[in-house]
């Protein structure tokens, strides 16, 4: 019986293995079941199919191949109309033709007519100003030093500093009279308010010359630490942040000598001497921040520069005079005071202020050679708070105040002038012309 039953399991197992292989070949298209090829020694050999084959090609055994090699970096901005060639250090020297603001002087001397009824005041009819209005704005020469060193090969990290200064520049004035024409030294009157005037010379009654001298002169510098923003082939733009110092000083003198006719017979010659010094001096102190944009082609480059420095304008100022006389009968005397430094006024002043100080420029440049450049450009230069010599002279008078004080009366009315604190802007601009080598 179990053998039997042995037999009943190997067949149904030998069943369902055939039906399960039919099933397959019937639900697989790619093979055939109607027929069974014979394969004899005169049939040819039945070509199997091929695995289709990929789109790349494999690579072959052993290490792989190198990467190609990256393209060289953009030469540098620096000396790009040169091949690239590379600079750490350099210097350069520019020749200036620059203008600057005018100190604004006030009317201190005219001519009149004897027969106005205050000979040289302002606003007679014969009433000419002779020193006074817009001096010191002429151009004027002056030298700018450059120079700087890139700590790093490729130009990323540096130091640069200016210095600067124009030629001392000044204006004159200088008339005499033996009495015609009238020379007056005209002020505001506040005791009788209105226009008045000193007699320098009239007909008959005196003789005298009056001198007056301004001067102004400028100078500055500046140090910079130097980053390198971006750069291309043909241009690099680089940051600058510093400190910027200027100086700025301002002098005016009048100088006048009277002589005065005896107006009697046993009256005696007078001869007078008055002077009057204003000077004023400004520095600033700040930190800057600034851009500077080189581009080139070939051996031609243009280079714009901008600067902003921010910091305090110290402005003071200094105000004396003296006076003398003699006679022809020996006598003589001295006063610490002039006609505009009278007690009232004279002395030093001084003030600090925030002040903001701008600065841009372009140059146009072409290379000589690799270490030597030619280069011309412009630069405006502007300071916003200023102390100038003209503008701290105050033309309002107490005569009284001067006539008190050589024994001829007393002082009345308002003790004038005034010391007012006066500020006003500066600026500078103009040409220059530079020799720049690298190395």
């Amino acid at each position: 019986m179990e053998t039997r039953a042995m037999r009943y399991v190997f067949l149904a197992a030998a069943a369902i293995g055939l039906a399960v292989s039919s099933r397959g070949q019937a639900q697989d298209p790619t093979k055939s079941t109607a027929t069974t090829a014979v394969i004899t020694e005169d049939s040819p050999p039945e070509t199997l199919p091929t695995e289709p084959r990929l789109a790349v090609d494999v690579a072959p055994p052993g290490p792989p191949p190198l990467a190609p090699t990256a393209a060289p970096p953009p030469p540098l901005f620096a000396d790009a109309g040169l091949d690239g060639f590379s600079t750490r250090y350099w210097i350069g020297v520019d020749y200036l033709m620059w203008w600057t603001k005018g100190d604004r002087v006030p009317a201190l001397v005219s001519s009149g007519s004897p027969n106005d009824p205050i000979p040289g005041a302002l606003g007679q009819p014969g009433t000419q100003v002779l020193f006074g209005g817009d001096y010191n704005s002429r151009m004027r020469s002056g030298v700018r030093l450059r120079g700087g060193y890139w700590f790093t090969p490729d130009q990323t990290f540096g130091i640069d500093g200016t210095f600067f200064f124009l030629g001392g520049q000044s204006a004159g004035f200088g008339d005499s009279s033996n009495g015609d024409p009238v020379l007056a030294r005209p002020f505001f009157n506040v005791n009788s308010n209105h226009q008045d005037a000193f007699l320098v010379s009239y007909p008959g009654l005196q003789a005298g010359n009056v001198v007056g001298a301004l001067s102004t002169r400028l100078w500055g510098a500046d140090l910079d630490l130097r980053g390198m923003l971006f750069r291309g082939a043909s241009y690099q733009v680089n940051l600058l942040g510093g400190f910027r110092f200027l100086d700025l000083h301002d002098s005016l003198s009048l100088k006048e000598s009277d002589t005065y006719f005896p107006q009697y017979y046993s009256a005696p010659y007078t001869w007078t001497t008055t002077m009057d010094h204003v000077h004023t001096g400004n520095q600033f102190y700040g930190g800057q921040l600034g851009a500077d944009i080189m581009w080139s082609q070939g051996r031609f480059f243009v280079d714009v520069l901008t600067k902003v420095a921010m910091g305090v304008s110290v402005e003071h100022a200094g105000i004396n005079g003296w006076s003398t006389y003699n006679n022809s009968l020996g006598q003589s005397g001295f006063v610490g005071v002039g006609q505009l430094a009278l007690p009232s006024n004279v002395g030093g002043y001084g003030q600090s202020r925030f002040a903001v100080v701008p600065e841009a420029g372009i140059n146009l440049g072409y290379a000589l050679t690799r270490h030597i450049r030619l280069t011309f450009g412009y630069t405006l230069l502007y300071w916003s708070n200023v102390f100038r010599a003209g503008g701290q002279i105050d033309r309002g008078v107490n005569p009284t105040e001067l006539t008190s004080l050589v024994g001829h009366g007393t002082l009345y009315g308002p003790a004038r002038p005034n010391f007012t604190f006066q500020s006003t802007d500066f600026w500078a601009q103009g040409l220059n012309l530079g020799l720049q080598f690298r190395y």
